[in-house]
């Protein structure tokens, strides 16, 4: 496989930060820049879709994008149909010692505490494309994703509308991916797009 992309999205979801692998055999000399592979990719992307930029990094598996994804980063935009205060509620359901929420494996739906993978989720502001479709409310969601422990962000906002009392329709909430993230090394994270060397 030449090509391998980090972390997949999910159906239905949007994103502004992508990464992929895509192994290249040249020899040195006749390597093309960076800037040239970038624009002979984006003269054969869909539409919409446009390689921003390019880093080299060492041969091997434990180096490619995909087995490096530890963290993610979400705007996730809703239609809040109340009153109510979506951040009073977000402060209690983040308080809490441990979130059960139904998690979709190999094996089956099995349920768990995921509390331990949502690392920060606070109120922020809706995007302007999605206040024109009616959304009003949104949330920041930093949580852990990979193979090793991977957290949907419908399933932390299944769960923190069961416990909020918020009534949302499946096509009133969107999901975009801003960012994914490795580990540091130093017990934090680090965006995918900070790792290699620039090319």
């Amino acid at each position: 496989m030449i090509m391998s992309i980090a972390e997949p999205l999910g159906v239905g979801l949007t994103s502004v930060g992508e990464y992929f692998d895509l192994e290249l055999d040249y020899k040195e000399t006749e390597c093309p820049s960076g800037q040239e592979m970038i624009d002979a990719l984006n003269g054969q992307m869909a539409e919409g879709i446009k390689v921003l930029g390019i880093r080299r990094i060492e041969d091997g598996r434990k180096n490619n994008a995909m087995s490096l994804v530890a963290a993610a980063s979400y705007t996730i935009s809703w239609k809040k149909d109340s009153e109510k205060d979506p951040v009073e509620a977000l402060h209690r359901f983040l308080e809490q010692k441990s979130i059960m929420a139904e998690k979709k494996t190999k094996s089956g739906v099995k349920t768990e505490d995921i509390r331990p993978l949502i690392f920060a989720m606070e109120e922020t502001d809706v995007p302007a494309d999605e206040k024109e479709d009616g959304m009003n409310a949104a949330f920041r969601l930093f949580c852990s994703s990979g193979s090793a422990a991977n957290l949907k962000p419908d399933a932390v906002m299944k769960a923190y509308f069961a416990f909020s009392g918020f009534s949302v329709e499946k096509w009133d909430m969107r999901v975009r991916r801003d960012e994914l993230f490795a580990n540091d090394g130093n017990g934090g994270y680090i965006s995918l797009g900070a790792l290699g060397e620039p090319f």
